[in-house]
């Protein structure tokens, strides 16, 4: 099979395995949503950020410098499976001693037994590294596809089936070890490479400066997207984290829909006119139309029907994550619109200044969330839009210095969506009045169906253009599958 042809091969598998996980993801989120309380969330998400950093400390990012080195020996992969193994294997053990003190220091006692359960993940993890930067490496994506399916499906099964006998919390602990269990076992079923009892130091230190490189951006990057839930349930506590949590959830599967995939095309599309300063500028001003054409009405039209929406879906029990949900579009929204802004920073070769806008995000996002503790998750969520809207600000005027990009004309670009959406906006609410005696799933689509023809209508009269612009790129991508769509012509 030819190099292209195992290239396309690998993209469809990985499009197929993220949308398949997602869907599984999102069926038992709405199931488990359903049968546990906002405290078993809340709990789960402590735990979460934890094993979430200690895969950090295990990964450090010697995972992708496996996959990137040219000259890969075996004593590379024997040097790193032993020193992941044997980090693995002392995190599992500190989490296991350490859980009662952490369970202290978020005034959280039922968190100590699920860290305990959970000191499993690490080793389980460190097993699974080098597998999976083999096959990576090999562009054996179909095998790293269906290992996620598989493990995705039985997590999500055990996780359902236990939450309706009643076990709680302990329904997402076995749901998450499941998963990673039988992961664990399809992996190395598709692997060919097996560890020899060697450790080369040599090998070791060959990879160790590009693995603490890429260390250091991911654990950054992960501090800033986490740093709330650090805080909100350290001084909040788990039911809060867990309507935060649970929230936050809800508002991603539309971010999710709306960016997965892009980055993979949106890099080397920048990349591949990073000296062309005006077909970049041409591509990015078009990139920011289409994203914003789609987002403003996303984000907005489930802040408005959140009310309605949040209950028909999670259930009642839910209410009070409403104002969560609505409160959450804002940053989500931030990062969908920056998405393009932050990869232009790597595609033209300076991802050192990406590295300090995240730093800069990770800090005003402390700042803000601790400040705005005391006003409850929806405050919260807030000021990590707020966090998120400086960062992106900042990411505008270095585009600014570096490829001559004007922000007031950038934001130019969104003006009829953004008037297209405050139309839709006024339509529902001034339908929602109407429709308060109807039930919930009556008014939901009531006003679902008041939006979308405002926002239609709106469009129509106020943004031709960016729908000419959506059809010519459905149309390049149907004419060129093998190829990227290259930049717009016209800004």
């Amino acid at each position: 099979m030819s190099r292209t042809a195992t290239a396309l091969r690998s993209a469809l598998w990985v499009m197929a395995e993220s949308w398949l996980v997602r869907l599984v993801s999102l069926v038992a989120f709405l199931a488990l949503a359903r049968l546990l309380d906002p405290a078993d969330f809340g709990i789960m998400a402590l735990a979460g950020v934890y094993l979430t950093f200690c895969s950090f400390v295990i990964d450090q990012g010697f995972g992708t410098a496996l996959v990137q080195r040219e000259d890969l020996e075996p004593g590379h992969l024997d040097a790193v499976f032993w020193a992941q193994l044997a980090i693995g294997a002392i995190v599992a053990a500190f989490t296991f001693a350490a859980a009662e003190w952490v369970a202290r220091l978020f005034r959280e006692p039922g968190l100590a037994p699920v860290l305990q359960a959970l000191a499993l993940f690490p080793a389980i993890t460190a097993l699974t590294l080098v597998q999976q930067a083999q096959l990576r490496r090999d562009l054996r994506f179909r095998a790293l596809a269906i290992r996620h399916i598989v493990s995705a499906v039985i997590g999500a099964a055990i996780g359902i089936a236990l939450a309706v006998l009643g076990y709680g919390v302990w329904s997402l602990v076995a749901q998450m070890l499941g998963g990673a269990v039988v992961g664990l076992l399809i992996l190395w079923g598709a692997s060919r490479w097996r560890p020899r009892l060697a450790f080369s130091p040599r090998h070791f230190r060959e990879l160790t400066g590009f693995g603490a490189a890429v260390f250091g951006h991911e654990l950054v990057w992960t501090l800033s997207y986490q740093v709330d839930k650090l805080l909100l349930g350290r001084f909040a506590g788990a039911g809060p984290l867990g309507l935060y949590t649970v929230a936050q959830r809800l508002v991603s599967i539309v971010g999710e829909v709306l960016v997965v995939g892009l980055q993979g095309i949106v890099v080397p599309v920048f990349a591949r006119v990073q000296h062309d300063r005006q077909a970049l500028l041409r591509g990015l001003f078009r990139a920011y139309r289409l994203i914003a054409f789609i987002t403003f009405p996303a984000f907005a039209g489930l802040a408005l029907v959140a009310p309605e929406l949040v209950p028909i879906l999670l259930g009642g029990k839910w209410l009070e994550a409403v104002p969560v949900v609505q409160a959450s579009a804002l940053p989500t929204l931030v990062y969908a619109l920056g998405f393009f802004l932050s990869n232009v920073l790597t595609a033209i070769g300076r991802p050192g200044l990406r590295l300090a806008l995240t730093l800069l995000q990770a800090t005003a996002s402390a700042i803000l969330v601790y400040l705005a503790l005391p006003r409850g998750p929806a405050a919260v969520a807030l000021a990590m839009g707020a966090a998120a809207l400086l960062a992106y600000m900042v990411n505008a005027l270095m585009l600014r210095r570096l490829i001559g990009l004007s922000p007031l004309a950038y934001h130019l670009q969104a003006w009829p969506a953004a008037l297209a959406t405050a139309v839709m906006a006024a339509a529902v609410w001034a339908l929602g009045s109407q429709l308060q005696d109807l039930p919930a799933i009556a008014a939901l689509l009531g006003k679902i169906a008041a939006g979308g023809l405002a926002y239609f209508a709106a469009t129509l009269l106020l943004a031709r253009a960016q729908w000419r612009e959506m059809l010519d790129l459905l149309r390049s991508l149907k004419a060129r599958p093998h190829g990227l769509p290259g930049p717009a012509a016209g800004g």
